[in-house]
This record gives C-alpha cells, sequence and structure tokens, in this order.
C-alpha cells in the first residue's frame, strides 16, 4: 500500500461508482477485503466517497469535498490520457469519475442562483451516465498555448451528445469568449453557443453526433455572432484528437 493513499484513493473512487473492471476490479476487491478494514484513513475516504456520490445523485445539496479527495480531484483532471492510450482507459474512467464527483461539491457552491446550481448537478449526472455507456472513455484536452486548467470531453458510442467539462479554466479577455468546434478531415465546425468559465469551472452538454467528426477544438473568440472559423493563435486554445 502507498504511503500517501493515493492509489488507493483511486480505487476507492472506482469501486463507489462502479466503473472497474479487470485487473483494477480486483485489486479494489482485495483492498476493500484485505486492507480498508484495519485502516482508519482509507475508512474515512470510502464513507466521504460514497456520501458525495449519493448526494450527486440524489440531486441533493451540493457536498464538501474531502481534503483528502480535493488534491486528487485536481490532480485527476489534468491526468486523464487521451482515448487513443486503450491500456489505461480504465484509470482515465477513474480519475475522470473522481473529478467530476469532486466537480459536484466544490463548482456548485459558487454563488449561483439555486436554479443554475440543479441544472448543473442534472448536466453532472447526465456525464456520469455517459460514462458508464459501453465504449465511453474521457478524452483530456491539451493546452497548446500553454494555458491553465484542465478540461475533458466524454461522449459514447451511439449517443448524440457530447459532455465538457473542467475546473480551473481561465476567463477569455474582456470582449471574448470561448468557442467549441469539431473536426473531420481537417475541416472544423462551431457546435454550441459561445461560453465564458464560472469562476473557471466549465460544465456544458451539447447535442451533436460526435462519431461524425476526430478532432475536438476550443478557441478563444471574439464575444457575439458564431464565428465560421477557428482563430487559434489569438487566445487560449485546447485540443485533441477523439
Amino acid at each position: 500500500m502507498t504511503d500517501d493513499h493515493t492509489r488507493e484513493l483511486e480505487l476507492l473512487a472506482g469501486y463507489v461508482t462502479l466503473s472497474l473492471d479487470g485487473q483494477d476490479a480486483e485489486e479494489a476487491d482485495r483492498l476493500m477485503s484485505e486492507h480498508v478494514p484495519r485502516c482508519p484513513t482509507c475508512r474515512g475516504s470510502l464513507e466521504e466517497l460514497r456520501e458525495t456520490v449519493g448526494d450527486l445523485a440524489l440531486a441533493a445539496a451540493a457536498a464538501t469535498v474531502p481534503d483528502l479527495v480535493l488534491a486528487r480531484i485536481r490532480r485527476g483532471i489534468e491526468d486523464v490520457p487521451v482515448r487513443r492510450r486503450r491500456g489505461t482507459a480504465a484509470i482515465a474512467l477513474v480519475a475522470s469519475v473522481a473529478a467530476l464527483v469532486g466537480m459536484a461539491g466544490f463548482s456548485l457552491s459558487l454563488g449561483t442562483r439555486a436554479r443554475d446550481a440543479e441544472a448543473q448537478r442534472g448536466t453532472a449526472l447526465e456525464v456520469l451516465n455517459a460514462m458508464g455507456q459501453p465504449g465511453a472513455v474521457p478524452v483530456s484536452l491539451e493546452s497548446t498555448t500553454g494555458s491553465a486548467g484542465g478540461l475533458v470531453e466524454v461522449s459514447a458510442p451511439g449517443l448524440e451528445q457530447m459532455y465538457l467539462y473542467g475546473s480551473d479554466v481561465p476567463s477569455p479577455t474582456q470582449g471574448s469568449a470561448y468557442q467549441l468546434w469539431l473536426g473531420a478531415a481537417g475541416s472544423y465546425t462551431p457546435v454550441g453557443p459561445q461560453f465564458i468559465p464560472e469562476a473557471g469551472v466549465v460544465l456544458l452538454e451539447l447535442t451533436v453526433d460526435p462519431s461524425r467528426y476526430d478532432e475536438i477544438l476550443i478557441t478563444e473568440e471574439p464575444a457575439g455572432p458564431t464565428p465560421s472559423t477557428p482563430t487559434p493563435e489569438d487566445g487560449h486554445t485546447w485540443g485533441a484528437s477523439i
């Protein structure tokens, strides 16, 4: 067992959200039967994770994220591998679920109106459901401009929805907003309205058929009418293959 319980916490998050399989599931079973019963730290973390996931599933008031989990959550949203790394898909899913569950706890306490918070919780639930679909693997978007913040795209075969979530995303410059683009064969199509992070948090649902595209791009554009072509050289930019 690791001294800082990072691996144990990752397995516990996967165990609680039912998102493990193969060797990770076997390791989690051993953890639950051999280590957790005699480890107060892991027992406390397990209870906190169960409470947080339960709060999210019931769309209850936002839960406070445990200090022990928060550091892993923030790292996890940046550490999720891209979809093409099939060998690490299970760990990518666990890290993304941990990040999203944590976001439900701390991003929904930003002082937004109750109606807005309820809408965010509903979207978070839909993201978790999408993650549980066969073939769903989160995709981490990499900044091409050295920008801070982690953004993750989630879609699944057969679903005509795409989800985007992230934390610590910098605000665009005054008079600008972010635009999401989907690309195929080098040609990009704007998808959804422009958006601006709320206290660094992004949580979006988009109606689109992801199977038609092989790239995702987010650019900073002048706020206003939807642009016809992306201008990645003019501000913060993130992208990935999907």
